[in-house]
């Protein structure tokens, strides 16, 4: 998928104010790429700083994007907060390039269930008192609202698909280099090595990365082997070491602060928290 970041951002800025309500990008492999205004929600990020319900956020929007992808079509579902949140699969010939997702949402009709999922929080009166603090800041409006926002971010979709705002295509710069360093992933990869595979200059490569994700060539390339880490702790028992190899990081003390700068935690509490769950 290839992004025209700007003219994304001056979408993204006229829905917030239209809507008043967040919404992110995702792309086809199922990456954030973009968020406005932020990431998460004060009251969403202060809900992830506990493990167990991080874990519970994770497995909420998996599930909805499985969802996106085994129907196409979009879908709207409370979270295990009692949050509404909506994902509309991004379609280019009959093919998923990517996904919006809205949210998150205090609905009206949801008052009780939202104050409910907090009560039932495991932890102290100081970390609910201030989960009901933030839930102060997230935007509260009704589900007929919220259904009016979706077909907005439908007719969004058609637009940035006519205008080119977002496209499909096999060969972009990054397209190239994303390709390059997914299929190479096991070995060290500096910028360098990029620009030489695939024929561009150092200048040429760091634009085309930035204008799709917002991130240097350097930070791109960590993100992707970050995540292909993460793959290998759910899905074999390997060790720190070997998953480390394996991303082609040679020096384990080092891919484990990598992990840990990117991730919020180390392989092992990240396993370990996935599994307990």
């Amino acid at each position: 998928m290839d992004i025209n970041i700007e003219e994304l951002k001056n979408i993204c800025l006229d829905f917030f104010k239209l809507a008043g309500m967040e919404f992110s990008l995702w792309d086809e492999n199922k990456r954030n790429i973009f968020s406005y205004p932020t990431p998460h929600s004060s009251f969403c990020k202060t809900v992830r700083t506990n493990w167990d319900l991080y874990i519970k956020c994770q497995k909420c929007d998996k599930i909805g994007l499985d969802e996106v992808n085994r129907t196409k079509k979009p879908y709207t579902y409370c979270c295990h907060m009692g949050l509404t949140e909506a994902i509309l699969p991004i379609l280019q010939e009959d093919e998923i390039v990517g996904y919006l997702m809205l949210g998150q949402i205090a609905e009206n009709e949801n008052s009780d269930l939202i104050n409910k999922c907090i009560d039932t929080v495991t932890g102290d009166d100081k970390f609910k008192d201030k989960l009901r603090k933030c839930l102060k800041e997230i935007t509260a409006c009704s589900h007929d609202k919220v259904e009016y926002c979706m077909n907005t971010l439908k007719i969004l979709i058609e637009y940035m698909n006519l205008s080119y705002v977002i496209q499909k295509t096999d060969d972009t710069v990054f397209y190239r280099a994303k390709k390059y360093i997914i299929e190479n992933v096991r070995s060290p990869i500096m910028p360098r090595d990029i620009c030489k595979n695939i024929g561009v200059s150092s200048n040429m490569l760091y634009k085309a990365i930035y204008k799709s994700t917002n991130n240097s060539p350097t930070d791109y390339i960590r993100k992707i082997k970050v995540e292909e880490a993460i793959q290998l702790l759910l899905r074999t028992s390997d060790s720190v070491s070997q998953i480390a190899e394996a991303v082609g990081y040679a020096d384990t003390n080092y891919f484990i602060r990598v992990f840990k700068k990117e991730i919020g935690m180390s392989p092992l509490k990240y396993r370990k928290a996935t599994y307990d769950k």
